[in-house]
């Protein structure tokens, strides 16, 4: 009877193991890779330039003092430009800052990708916010592959890495419980054989 309950617990185990959900660790770590690879072409705040405004030339030919005024003023709109953003000071990076800044958010997705494989899942999550973090505060939010790279942190974001595993403690105990039934069957058998050794001589 015990070994017909301990084939039961292990084939309840079994189904609850297929059951569990699939960790696509290829899939992800892809796509971390693009994103990394990805990085070097995101446009950053800093270089976002306004759209020059056309020019307008009046139909009627102007004098040489009027031309000489608007030509003047022309080059002062060229030098100071107003645009309003959609964030408080969009801070303003240094050329080696601006490496320094791209290598670094690659660096914190490296880091989030070797997290996946060793299925450390609180330094994952740190990592990929850190990066969400990084590209929303330096990198243009209008344009298209920075909305991409955002859309595909929170999809990695969501993903679970780690799988938790049912409890079979019920189960090893019952195959403990069998293991002895058997060696003290095993030990009671030795010692008939043994007594009935000792009655024959």
């Amino acid at each position: 009877p015990l070994a017909v309950q301990l084939r039961k617990g292990i084939a309840k185990e079994i189904q609850r193991l297929q059951e569990l959900p699939q960790v696509d660790l290829i899939g992800i770590s892809l796509k971390l890779e693009n994103l990394i690879d990805s990085v070097d072409k995101l446009p950053l705040v800093s270089e976002r330039h306004p759209k020059a405004a056309a020019h307008q030339f009046s139909p009627v030919e102007e004098n040489q003092f009027r031309r000489l005024v608007r030509e003047v003023w022309d080059d002062l709109k060229q030098m100071i430009r107003l645009e309003r953003v959609d964030r408080p000071e969009p801070p303003l990076l240094a050329p080696d800052q601006t490496f320094f800044l791209r290598e670094n958010l690659k660096l914190h997705l490296l880091t989030a990708r070797i997290a996946l494989l060793q299925h450390d899942e609180p330094s994952y999550r740190a990592d990929l916010e850190q990066a969400d973090k990084w590209i929303r505060n330096y990198f243009d939010l209008r344009e298209n592959p920075t909305t991409t790279a955002l859309a595909t942190l929170k999809q990695l974001s969501s993903n679970s890495i780690v799988i938790q595993l049912p409890d079979i403690s019920e189960t090893l105990g019952l195959a403990s419980k069998y293991k002895l039934t058997l060696e003290r069957s095993n030990n009671s058998e030795r010692t008939h054989d043994r007594n009935n050794l000792e009655r024959g001589q």
